[in-house]
């Protein structure tokens, strides 16, 4: 069977079972793209699954806490793909992590993010408080390989030894595929 397939069939199944019950490998591997049908109901399964207890608990035990994410005024709570962290303030931040919250006259809160069309991406404070995003990536993919290489390669520790891309802090094994773990 195929991933899109497989995908196809789950995204059926899935209506008669709570979003919770989806893993990574569920909604991770797809050809979906915005303008296929099923899409928005995957990306809110997508969402849903950052925002479960038992990924949240995960996590927690591996010292991230998530960001909260935004929910509608309407009927259902609609879900949003923009996350936040409540009370926050601006911070002087150290290299690699140079997000410092946004400016100043901003009008969401610091540390203020949105986590994609796709919604692969979620966002979390490390146990020493550093702010970092997390990728979601399939096992064995050709992503996969290279960002194993870029975490081969060390964390720069200054500007100087910055290469201009974004170094890989750890990557994680997950339900069977990978999250990445960048400074933000």
């Amino acid at each position: 069977m195929s991933a899109t397939s497989a995908v196809n069939s789950s995204l059926s199944a899935s209506t008669a079972l709570p979003h919770i019950q989806d893993s990574l490998d569920s909604i991770l591997p797809t050809t979906l793209d915005g303008l296929d049908d099923g899409f928005c109901e995957l990306t809110d399964r997508r969402l849903a699954w950052w925002d479960s207890a038992h990924l949240k608990k995960w996590m927690s035990d591996r010292g991230y806490s998530f960001y909260q994410r935004f929910r509608g005024d309407g009927p259902g709570n609609d879900i949003s793909d923009t996350v936040f962290l409540p009370d926050a303030q601006r911070q002087d931040t150290s290299f690699p992590y140079a997000h410092h919250g946004g400016p100043a006259d901003h009008p969401w809160p610091p540390f203020t993010a949105d986590t994609g069309e796709r919604a692969i991406v979620g966002y979390a404070l490390d146990s020493q408080g550093r702010h970092v995003a997390i990728k979601a990536i399939l096992f064995g993919s050709e992503e996969h390989r290279i960002l194993k290489h870029l975490q081969n390669q060390g964390v720069p520790t200054s500007m100087d030894d910055f290469q201009n891309v974004i170094p890989i802090l750890d990557i994680l094994p997950c339900e069977g595929h990978w999250l990445a773990i960048m400074p933000r």
